[in-house]
């Protein structure tokens, strides 16, 4: 398992950031809580995401961050251990949406989305669990 440094939690003016506090074991430590399998992390939420692989991901799944594309300045897509080609439906899915798509292994994702979401950006991130 990998753990990342710095809090869980971060005050800015008055929200509360939540920040991924390591990954790996088949899951990830959010704001100081364990999660079992893929995450989403949508705007305060973490959601289960019933995806093992890329090929697994689809609209339906991915309905909580389409949902909330209007509040957000981009997803984070982690495609496990490897980045990964996105499908070109899933970049056509957030692209109508209004929202941009970035997809990379799940490690970098964990790291560019702590990296972001430190910084006050409205980001987002699915991400499928690496062992």
């Amino acid at each position: 398992m990998s753990a990342l440094q710095g809090s869980s939690a971060l005050h800015g003016s008055n929200e509360v950031k939540q920040l991924i506090e390591s990954y790996g074991g088949g899951g990830f430590q959010v704001a100081g809580k364990r999660y079992q399998g893929s995450q989403i992390l949508v705007l305060g939420e973490v959601l289960d995401w019933p995806v093992a692989d890329l090929d697994e991901a689809t609209a339906q799944n991915l309905r909580p961050l389409l949902n909330k594309a209007g509040d957000l300045e981009l997803v984070l897509l982690g495609c496990g251990e490897k980045n990964r080609m996105l499908p070109p439906a899933l970049s056509a899915l957030f692209r109508d949406a209004g929202v941009a798509l970035e997809g990379m292994d799940s490690a970098n994702a964990v790291k560019t989305f702590n990296l972001l979401a430190n910084e006050g950006r409205k980001v987002a991130a699915a991400l499928i669990a690496q062992p």
